[in-house]
């Protein structure tokens, strides 16, 4: 009952995300932005604790079927030479959860590149991060909205990194696989308990596997209490990612420290280097 209230909460939290100002105070909502389609989220009948592999096959542990799927995951991703689609996220920085954020997302896995531009809320559109690896690596190209011009910067640049957690090299489909698996990796090196918790969910009316790993142990290098990761069935590869810190008092499901969707998704489309030349 415990975790099926976690996955409730989870789920009103990010029913509840809104367009807002950029950088905004929680809970304000600018007028006259464009109402952007969030995705929808909704499970289907599945035990909480395992998941049935097949007809054949016995029930597999949360811990199991968890690396499993990660191994699976980075199997696709290597056959992945570049993608394309929506990124949507929502992040706390600095103790403030600010807008939701729709972006066009464009990657080349190798060597990386990748361009971000943010088209939602209004008061962000424009805002553009591009970078090749390889290229004066220690560099981005950034603009800061639409009337404004491309500029090179340095990649730790507080420009770069004005309103999100992440710089520009640790955002995409690798970066939340590399997220998790550190994640994982960084208790178990502390001899820590970790609880994964795996079921069969819907997202975008994809069948994918929702594994929630919950990390009770406070310390200094926790970066989440709760985490959770949303794996497509069809192309093995993420879809969602949530994380949150630790419950309070009214608060059972702990404060969100950032979700992320990948949506409209397409994959070897043939990205060339003018994709990421800004």
């Amino acid at each position: 009952m415990k975790m099926q209230g976690y996955a409730m909460a989870g789920w009103l939290a990010f029913a509840a995300t809104a367009s807002a100002q950029w950088p905004p105070a929680e809970g304000e909502t600018p007028a006259n932005d464009p109402v952007i389609r969030v995705p929808t989220l909704e499970s289907v009948p599945a035990k909480p604790v395992v998941v049935q592999v097949s007809a054949a096959d016995a029930p597999m542990q949360g811990p199991v079927a968890f690396s499993k799927t990660l191994a699976e995951s980075r199997a696709a991703y290597a056959k992945t030479r570049d993608y394309m689609g929506h990124l949507i996220r929502q992040e706390r920085v600095n103790g403030t959860l600010l807008a939701e954020q729709t972006a066009e997302i464009r990657v080349r896995t190798e060597p990386f590149a990748i361009d971000l531009k943010v088209v939602a809320p209004k008061s962000a559109s424009g805002w553009e991060t591009a970078y090749v690896a390889g290229r004066k690596t220690e560099f981005v190209r950034f603009r800061a909205g639409a009337a404004s011009n491309m500029q090179s910067l340095k990649l730790d640049d507080p420009k770069t990194l004005a309103g999100t957690r992440h710089g520009i090299t640790n955002v995409g489909l690798a970066a939340i696989l590399t997220r998790v698996e550190k994640i994982v990796e960084t208790e178990k090196k502390l001899r820590n308990p970790v609880q994964i918790v795996v079921a069969e969910y819907k997202f975008e009316d994809k069948p994918c596997l929702r594994f929630e790993i919950f990390c009770e142990k406070p310390h200094a290098q926790r970066y989440a209490h709760r985490a959770v990761l949303y794996i497509d069935n069809a192309t093995k590869l993420p879809v969602r990612w949530e994380a949150y810190d630790g419950p309070k008092p009214g608060d059972p499901a702990g404060e969100l420290l950032e979700s992320i969707s990948f949506v409209n998704m397409k994959f070897n489309t043939g990205l060339g280097d003018s994709t990421f030349d800004k």
